[in-house]
């Protein structure tokens, strides 16, 4: 039977008016059944769709709010236990808060990140390192750039009772740094950190009472109190921890044998003692350095925390004249001094200039290329080397502004991403000011740009160790060689001495007489020096997070589900449509019913029809 024929038998099964109660409902639901199998496919891949979707995004994101929020409920929480927390009132308020996410987000912007926007755990410690050196001058321990780009690994050989590098270490390892650091997290961690770092100097404050035998609830004139600042400044200057009363007295005594700029960091204490004086209207004549007046506990760490907060950028001048007395024996503008010529600095009574060999190597601050060049010294490396740290707390220490940071952030300004083209870079770096001369890009750098866009696929990583190389050799006076991770043991001059003696870090006398007699055999400074420090090696931020590994395996069992339920769906509707066909046929055809299969052929292809 041809299906013209099948159809002829239907018509005249209609006319003969087949009881509609007994069968047809029957066959009228097979056909809706045909005709809603693909719709309700449809709405079931549809629907599928939506869940792969949350389970890859949304979800994902809910989760990690949910960390975030459980991150910063643990921060205030850490905050709670500040010893006064109304000395510094408002530091974690929303203004507060708003005032770091505004410094941060130009940077955060620029940073590479992992698959959601959020910063990598090794990217957030360049973050609160980079934000503090900026803004106050601080190296926060835990946050140490030295450890290397990927490092997350915290040292513990800090005094115990810092709370700041556990805290550090706690948010770059823990829940958090799983899902990586938005930019709220990044801004919360930061202003965090810096509300313990402000908390433990009024710790300070305490302690310096004690070991001045005066009372915390008395009031204090201006002498008292600058006893106790005083005490502060000298036990952070030489590591102290406020511990030996009668060691500190000789301290104070002869600090300006230890430390011979005293006097101008005296100058510097009244001038921050005035202008405090100023704002609170405590006197009628705020600039009178010997005006009377008594401080109560409140008042004196408030003055402890606003010196802590400018120490940094005002005794910079100090690294700034050692940098220019190296600058004048660079005669070619390598970023590097003979040897010789750097021990001859000290010649003239100078009290720098005097560091080890030894010392200068473990700081990552020698060039000792083979030939005749004979061993440089790099001036931005050892400007910036621990050696020249002027304060060493137990949270962070003082050292000598890194210049290399503002070059940076103007790159980063015009480059606007994590990587840009080398013409890009190129007129980046052209168009950098407020540095002492504007480097030449000449053929050979963009040449060495053109090298690290071949070693990254095409683009400069502006972060990388590669691309700092190149802004060492473009600003050699700001920017510092970065030696790869893990290669220096940048230790302070006190931590050397209770470790290995002051003699291996101070140059010996008949050492000063032998290199200043051997520079004579070397050749005279020379424009090659620096050529062979030139490396071709990269190492990037790592920008990825453990969440990205389990994004994709959502992603990959979300695309898998889907592909098998649309397989599923199709078979289950071909399936449900022939069978249904096939009961219509034996209604319409009671001989099917008998084991007559004559027809059965024409209702298959009816059926596939």
């Amino acid at each position: 039977m041809s299906l013209r024929d099948s159809e002829s038998v239907m018509q005249q099964a209609h006319d003969a008016k087949i009881a509609p109660s007994a069968k047809l409902p029957v066959a009228s639901g097979a056909k809706a059944s045909v005709r809603s199998g693909p719709v309700c496919a449809m709405v079931f891949l549809l629907g599928l769709a939506f869940c792969s979707l949350t389970l890859g995004s949304t979800l994902f994101d809910y989760y990690e709010q949910v960390f975030a929020d459980g991150h910063r409920r643990e921060l205030q929480r850490e905050l709670g236990l500040s010893l006064r927390p109304g000395i510094r009132p408002g530091n974690l308020r929303p203004e507060r808060l708003s005032a770091v996410r505004t410094l941060l987000t130009p940077m955060f912007k620029v940073l590479p990140k992992n698959k959601v926007g959020r910063i990598s755990a090794a990217v957030m410690r360049s973050v609160a390192n980079r934000y503090f050196v900026h803004k106050y001058g601080w190296y926060v321990k835990g946050f140490e750039s030295h450890k290397g780009n990927n490092d997350t690994e915290l040292s513990h050989a800090h005094v115990l009772r810092s709370k700041v590098p556990g805290y550090c270490e706690s948010a770059l390892e823990g829940r958090l740094a799983m899902a990586g650091f938005a930019l709220d997290d990044a801004a919360t961690l930061v202003a965090g950190v810096e509300q313990l770092i402000f908390d433990e100097d009024v710790a300070n404050v305490e302690l310096a009472y004690g070991i001045n035998n005066f009372p915390v609830t008395k009031s204090l004139p201006k002498q008292g109190m600058r006893s106790v600042i005083d005490s502060v400044l000298i036990e952070s200057f030489l590591e102290g921890d406020f511990s030996n009363k009668v060691e500190h007295q000789g301290n104070k005594d002869n600090i300006f044998e230890i430390y011979p700029n005293w006097q101008t960091t005296s100058l510097f204490v009244d001038d921050v003692i005035s202008a405090d004086a100023f704002e609170r209207k405590q006197t009628s004549n705020p600039f009178a350095r010997g005006a009377q007046q008594s401080f109560a506990f409140e008042d004196t760490a408030r003055v402890a925390t606003r010196i802590s907060e400018d120490f940094g950028q005002w005794v910079n001048h100090e690294c700034r004249s050692m940098k220019q007395a190296l600058i004048q024996l660079d005669k070619h503008s390598t970023g590097r001094v003979k040897l010789a010529d750097f021990y001859g600095a000290s010649q003239g009574g100078a009290w720098q200039f005097l560091e080890s060999i030894d010392y200068l190597r473990s700081l990552g601050a020698l060039d000792e290329p083979n030939g005749t060049l004979g061993p440089q010294v790099i001036i931005s490396n050892y400007i910036l080397g621990a050696n020249n740290c002027i304060m060493n707390t137990p949270h962070y220490s003082v050292c000598c502004i890194n210049e290399c940071e503002g070059v940076l952030r103007q790159i980063e300004n015009r480059i606007d991403g994590p990587t840009g083209s080398v013409s890009a870079v190129r007129e980046a770096v052209f168009l950098v000011t407020a540095v002492p001369v504007i480097p030449v890009v000449n053929g050979s750098l963009v040449e060495r740009l053109e090298e690290i866009a071949a070693h990254n696929g095409g683009s400069v990583p502006i972060h990388g160790r590669f691309f700092a190389q190149f802004l060492h050799y473009a600003f050699p006076h700001e920017c510092p060689y970065p030696h790869a991770p893990g290669t220096l043991d940048p230790r302070s001059p006190l931590e050397m001495i209770k470790t290995v003696g002051e003699e291996a870090i101070v140059v010996q006398d008949a050492d000063l007489k032998a290199h200043l007699e051997l520079g004579r055999m070397y050749e005279p400074p020379s424009a090659k020096a620096g050529e062979n420090m030139w490396v071709a090696h990269e190492e990037l931020l790592t920008s990825t997070t453990p969440s990205d590994e389990v994004m994709g395996w959502c992603a990959q069992l979300a695309r898998t589900a889907l592909s098998l339920s649309l397989i599923a769906v199709m078979v289950a509707a071909v399936m449900r449509a022939r069978a249904d066909i096939k009961h219509l046929a034996r209604i319409l055809f009671p001989a099917l019913e008998k084991g007559d299969t004559t027809n059965l052929l024409a209702v298959d292809a009816a059926a596939m029809a």
